[in-house]
């Protein structure tokens, strides 16, 4: 789902061959920091992206989903087990009002690829409590700042994690 391109600057090449080397699957490394785009892994293959300081986006294009293949501005996000969850707030179609998104919480579960639109706080919350996560939610322009100093996620798998801490002190 996420686009991938190599970043070769500032020894970027020589770090990514450090990752390939320890086998570390390129979703959780590759194009985290480049020109035009920015990209936050979350469960694979699902990321956030941004292009040149507009809005994250969720791209749900593999998931039966009402709203187009996109869930566009994602505001803030969650993610925990096999879940994504988040907000994604009412959005100004740019042809006229039969083109406005509404506002909308979503629920994406990664193991049966299927997403839960909610139209108020109270089902999703209720849906939450169901599905026993938390209502902690992240902010993608806060979590993006650690990810480019930390690259590895909490979320991310232990394996992967233990392979990135690996690399990450070959690199330094």
């Amino acid at each position: 789902m996420c686009c991938k391109k190599w970043d070769k600057s500032q020894g970027e090449m020589e770090d990514i061959r450090t990752y390939q080397n320890l086998g570390v699957d390129g979703f959780y490394y590759l194009n985290k920091n480049t020109e035009d785009i920015s990209i936050l892994p979350l469960i694979k293959p699902y990321c956030l992206m941004r292009i040149v300081d507009g809005v994250w986006s969720l791209d749900t294009e593999s998931l039966e989903n009402e709203l187009g293949g996109i869930i566009d501005p994602t505001q803030y996000f969650g993610v925990q087990n096999i879940y994504i969850y988040g907000y994604k707030p009412y959005k100004k179609g740019n042809s006229g009002p039969e083109f406005d998104v509404p506002e909308k919480w979503f629920v994406i579960n990664t193991e049966k690829h299927t997403l839960t639109y909610f139209d108020t706080k109270d089902t999703f919350k209720a849906e939450l409590m169901k599905l026993e996560l938390t209502e902690e939610f992240l902010g993608p322009d806060e979590i993006y700042q650690s990810f480019k100093e930390n690259p590895i996620l909490p979320w991310f798998p232990e394996e992967i994690k233990k392979q990135m801490k690996e690399a990450k002190k070959k690199i330094e």
